[in-house]
């Protein structure tokens, strides 16, 4: 049988040995429908924030490929304050968190980076302009984030929560309503589930077409009291546009506002699939219209993604003080004039649109049709290869290659060693089969080796694993070839 052998060491766990084996097959790359959510965020919890965090239900750390934060490598440029998040299962381990944190100084007990409260009028971004170089004159003082990720699937549910620090412990929690510490800041930009689907071929030998659905829900309603009388969440408003593209989109592409080839919706062009939608969930027991948005259809011929911008507004129509239906909002058309009323909507602006109030957040969101490839981490993971050894019995040579996590952050797997430019050709090679060949990140047809085979575990900052790489090599000449590190669960 053949197979390589992989051992991982640890600071603070025993040498654990594992065997690849040729039983095993190469793992195979089924299309995943992997989502892109990058926006804009406004701080209006009213005071100065320490960080912000992801939750993200049905997603392992393995699935997610790319978040936005800084260039990566030993000495990255930051593109928000933050820097890169941390990523980690969730408390219930039915998702993961990525967490944006300020760093801590230990010696003066002090949060060294703050997003300050943002000052009404909130200016409305493009959703991708609170970072460094997308607002580089107002960012450090604009009480707006930018914050991004790259998923190989698309969570079931997202959450959004602002982060204060606690200087005497050095520990993040929840940012609380002003006047209410113990109950969360609303964050309410809602981030879209998309819902794929297939039509039949429209004739024979034709692919099916691609039903590409989404749906937004309104910002949950307040927990029911003692009282069992519950009221109505708080409304907001949303514009939706949208554009289909005729390749995948990554996630600076929503960062810089697309390029030449894949634009990204923009409202200075674009007309808005939605003009103005009202979302508010109801309280337990009662029923709403405006809980959900649901838009979309078939995927026209040839395009491999489809991508939406959403802007949120704060609605300041007025809402039902009636204890039965208490904070139900009154206008549901802020540009309809029989609703432009004080009882109602409000006073229109100068734009003819009442009942509108600052922007709370703008998010850039796609849906990839095709594969989403792995992450290369090789910028972040040391390379440290032996001689060559030769087995007189086995008429193999033997090379032992160990892999370190010289970043901050964890590599999550799955986690695959490439071998690019191995100068054996048949019936010379890698000796032990491989995990599979690139198809999807360049260079390709080159084999890798799975190193860690899940997404749940990973390589911890400054941990170690080794695998023994065996190869035939008739000619006696010199081994040669490149690496590179493969991370997530993206396609190879």
């Amino acid at each position: 049988m053949r197979f390589s052998r992989v051992s991982i060491s640890s600071k603070s766990l025993a040498i654990a040995t594992l065997l690849v084996c040729a039983s095993i097959s190469a793992i195979a790359a089924p299309i995943t429908y992997g989502s892109l959510s990058n926006f804009d965020v406004i701080n209006d919890t009213g005071q100065a924030c320490n960080g912000f965090e992801i939750e993200l239900e049905g997603i392992s750390p393995g699935d997610i490929v790319y978040t936005f934060g800084d260039t990566g490598g030993p000495n990255p440029v930051l593109y928000i304050r933050y820097g890169k998040p941390t990523i980690h299962p969730n408390a219930t381990g039915t998702g993961s968190i990525v967490r944006y944190a300020s760093h801590y100084d230990a010696a003066s007990k002090q949060f060294t980076d703050a997003t300050p409260a943002a000052v009404s009028p909130y200016p409305v971004t493009m959703g991708h302009q609170c970072w460094v170089y997308g607002d580089p004159t107002h960012y450090s003082g604009s009480g707006c984030e930018h914050f991004g990720v790259s998923l190989v699937k698309n969570p079931t549910k997202t959450t959004y929560r602002w982060l204060i620090g606690d200087n005497t412990t050095g520990t993040l929690k929840v940012a609380g309503t002003i006047g209410s510490p113990n109950i969360p800041a609303p964050v309410n930009v809602p981030a879209p589930i998309w819902n794929i689907s297939q039509n039949p071929p429209p004739s024979p030998g034709s692919p099916p077409i691609p039903v590409v659905i989404a749906v937004v829900l309104a910002p949950p309603a307040p927990p029911l009291p003692p009282s069992g009388v519950g009221q109505w969440g708080d409304a907001i408003w949303m514009k939706i546009y949208k554009t289909e593209l005729p390749g995948p989109v990554e996630l600076d592409d929503l960062v810089l506002g697309g390029n030449a080839a894949n634009p990204v919706p923009n409202p200075d062009v674009d007309p808005p699939e939605i003009e103005w939608q009202l979302l508010q969930s109801a309280p337990i027991g009662k029923v709403g219209i405006f809980e959900k948005s649901e838009n979309g259809g078939e995927v026209g011929a040839g395009n491999e993604a489809v991508s939406r911008r959403y802007e949120f507004y704060k609605y300041t129509g007025q809402y039902d003080q009636d204890p039965d239906n208490l904070h139900e909002a009154f206008c549901d058309n802020p540009i309809e004039l029989a609703q432009q009323t004080p009882a109602r909507c409000g006073t229109p602006d100068g734009n003819g649109v009442a009942g509108v109030g600052d922007l709370i957040g703008a998010q850039n969101a796609a849906l990839n049709l095709v594969p989403l490839c792995a992450a290369d981490v090789s910028g972040s993971v040391s390379m440290k290869r032996s001689g060559y050894l030769f087995d007189f019995k086995t008429k193999l040579f033997s090379q032992k290659v160990t892999l370190t996590n010289t970043g901050n952050t964890t590599v999550f797997g799955p986690l695959s060693l490439v071998l690019d430019n191995l100068n054996l050709s048949a019936p010379d090679g890698l000796y032990d089969v491989p995990s599979g060949t690139t198809s999807c990140t360049a260079p390709q047809n080159s084999p890798y080796i799975n190193l860690i085979s899940t997404s749940d575990m990973g390589l911890p900052p400054g941990n170690s694993i080794s695998v023994v790489l065996r190869f035939s090599d008739a000619t006696k000449k010199a081994i040669t070839y490149s690496t590179r590190v493969l991370s997530t669960s993206g396609s190879r």
